[in-house]
């Protein structure tokens, strides 16, 4: 069986482009940073996991306009709002990183979690600044 220089071509092209698709998914920026809006500045993101276990840690701070909070919550699926549904399981997960700063007061937070969960998500808009993480154990 002999086959031609274009199908190799071809072959090597679908390939090439089935290998960069799945390491932007890998390595490319997460659901939470994509979810920023076009406008944001000064974005840090720390992403921390465990090993083989799913385990994990994901933190971003962005400076963003505040009329654009509700809408990045929104993208994300936080739907409580602290406020009215406070938590005790949510939380700010301790970092060292120079740019982590999240405000103690969860009173504007928005969040994502169900008892009986492994996984949440928060974010709050502070000082210009959109902060969130998501966790799971």
């Amino acid at each position: 069986m002999r086959f031609s220089l274009r199908t190799l071509l071809v072959a090597l092209t679908a390939y090439a482009v089935a290998f960069g698709a799945m390491a932007y998914a890998i390595y490319g920026p997460s659901r939470a940073r994509g979810a920023l809006p076009w406008s944001a500045t000064n974005i840090h993101e720390h992403y921390h996991d465990f090993g083989i276990i799913p385990d994990f840690t994901r933190l971003i701070r962005a400076n963003i306009a505040e009329d654009e909070f509700d809408r990045y919550a929104t993208r994300l699926g936080l739907r409580r709002s602290y406020s009215t549904d406070p938590e005790p399981m949510v939380g700010w997960p301790r970092c060292d990183e120079p740019w982590w700063n999240p405000p103690d007061d969860l009173t504007d937070a928005r969040y994502d979690y169900s008892d009986g969960d492994d996984y949440y998500a928060i974010a709050v808009y502070h000082d210009g600044s959109v902060y969130f993480a998501a966790t799971a154990w």
